[in-house]
């Protein structure tokens, strides 16, 4: 509810606590269940690779879990019971009372039982399989990439033979065998 000034002037606070009670329960209990996964997550492992805007946006998730788990804690106690009769003996007219205790008292609210559905099951198992794939691609690739930096280097500060320029740049390989082959010896002379 948006507008807390209704709620404190009808004397609901006690109504909007109860929902609000069971609402985040619902969903406290969801996040429960996966207390272990998140009690494991090492956020400073998790960014002491990433440069500032990943450690950012790592840093703002992290954030809403801290306030996840707090609104967690906050509701996981029954919230205490409403004091009906204080307020019959605060109004003139009881029967609003009444009125309310008899909508409130037949709210049923839903049980949430916390099912994974098979679907998100596939779905998690899928994407961690490619992000495995990736890894793997990933780890392939900064081999190559090392392997080229080290021949680059060789090239930039060793003493290089024709072979290792033609194996850290194959399209020079390319380009002076055709120069040969079209008898372009002066091509790039000035």
């Amino acid at each position: 509810i948006e507008d807390k000034s209704t709620i404190d002037k009808f004397g609901l606070q006690p109504f909007y606590t109860t929902v609000r009670f069971y609402f985040t329960k619902m969903l406290s209990r969801a996040f429960t269940r996966t207390a272990a996964a998140r009690s494991a997550i090492n956020w400073a492992a998790l960014t002491s690779s990433l440069d500032g805007e990943a450690v950012g946006a790592i840093n703002r998730f992290r954030a809403v879990v801290g306030e996840v788990e707090s609104l967690a804690t906050l509701y996981s106690a029954e919230p205490p019971p409403i004091d009906f009769e204080s307020y019959r003996s605060k109004l003139t007219n009881s029967s609003v009372v009444d009125d309310f205790e008899a909508e409130y008292s037949a709210v049923t609210f839903p049980k949430f039982e916390g099912a994974i559905k098979p679907e998100f099951e596939s779905k998690s198992e899928e994407i961690i399989a490619n992000a495995s794939d990736a890894v793997a691609e990933s780890k392939a690739a900064i081999a190559e990439l090392e392997t080229r930096l080290a021949a680059m280097n060789h090239i930039r500060h060793g003493n290089p033979s024709v072979t290792d320029v033609y194996a850290a740049y194959p399209e020079i390989q390319a380009e002076v065998d055709e120069e040969i082959e079209t008898h372009q010896w002066c091509k790039d002379i000035n």
